[in-house]
């Protein structure tokens, strides 16, 4: 009897123990956060997403998924509750996606923000503010999946012509062409090796090139600063030109009419030396007895008369 009742001690003991401690894990682990309401919308699948599922703002852990539903008013439409840490900057550009931890395929919902509107977004237990789930990297790539494969179709049956029989004579003949091409430029080396020798002499060459270039323009510097300078080339050359426009005027004013009277003079005696021209062309006798009249007939002429003897001879 005794040992029954030791047994039945012993039993009480362990299961006021077990609701004790049962009791104290349920007080440890009791969440007093103060979250605030959110549903989230999305016509997408949320494979991998549960409840309990941590959701993160930015990488940060910000709350978790309480409850995911079928909406009844919108059908296909599924409703993923959330809570969420009050003072998450929730504004209304800020925007869900569904995030997987590594390859366990388990889903968390991850929220950001645009960074558009900076207001924050109202919301309230009885009417919890909405926001939309943005399709992930996954799920791009499961829509854009049969383009994909549609290209990559497309691409296999170009390789397929590429690689026909009479492209591949094509294919080998151009690899000919090119090792023919490869092989004569490796002859080609040896013929430029004496040229490449000799490029440090032209650079040389050229480099003293430009420096004789650079003494050119230096002298050419200096030389423009000597005929700029005061009493230089320029003013020397200017009052040059002074001095021959007044050297010119002078002429204008005094040489040029006297040459001119001159040169009027010069053209009456050229005038009057014609005229005296003219008249001993046509009368060559006028030399000898003037220009007054025609000469009396000489001997053996027609009217010729003696002329008559002076007085007292005999």
């Amino acid at each position: 009897m005794e040992n029954k009742s030791h047994a039945l001690m012993a039993g009480i003991f362990t299961v006021v123990l077990g609701i004790a401690l049962g009791i104290v894990a349920m007080w440890l682990g009791r969440d007093n956060t103060v979250r605030s309401q959110y549903q989230l919308v999305t016509r997408s699948s949320v494979s991998g997403l549960s409840p309990q599922a941590d959701v993160r703002y930015r990488g940060l852990d910000v709350g978790k998924v309480e409850d995911i539903r079928f909406d009844p008013e919108v059908p296909g439409q599924i409703l993923v509750d959330i809570g969420v840490t009050q003072g998450t900057p929730i504004t209304e550009s800020t925007f869900a996606q569904l995030g997987y931890q590594g390859v366990t395929g388990l889903a968390y919902v991850q929220l950001d923000d645009k960074g558009t509107n900076s207001k924050l977004l109202a919301t309230s237990d009885g009417k919890p503010a909405r926001l939309a789930i943005q399709p992930g990297l996954l799920d791009k790539l499961s829509d854009t999946g049969s383009d994909m494969v549609a290209e990559l179709d497309t691409t296999v049956k170009l390789l397929n012509q590429l690689l026909a029989p009479e492209n591949k004579k094509i294919l080998m003949h151009t690899v000919t062409s090119i090792d023919t091409a490869a092989s004569q430029l490796g002859q080609i080396g040896p013929e430029l090796t004496p040229t490449l020798n000799r490029l440090p002499h032209v650079l040389d060459t050229a480099q003293q090139s430009i420096g004789n270039i650079n003494r050119l323009a230096a002298d050419a510097d200096s030389l423009a600063l000597r005929v700029q300078e005061k009493n230089g080339t320029l003013d020397r050359i200017a009052t040059s030109v002074d001095e021959i426009g007044a050297t010119a005027a002078s002429v204008n004013g005094s040489t040029i009419p006297r040459v001119d009277d001159l040169a009027e003079d010069a053209r009456r005696s050229a005038r009057a030396l014609t005229r005296t021209a003219n008249v001993l062309a046509a009368r060559p006798q006028s030399v000898l007895f003037g220009n007054d009249g025609t000469l009396p007939p000489g001997p053996g002429e027609s009217g010729f008369t003696f002329p008559a003897a002076a007085p007292g001879a005999h």
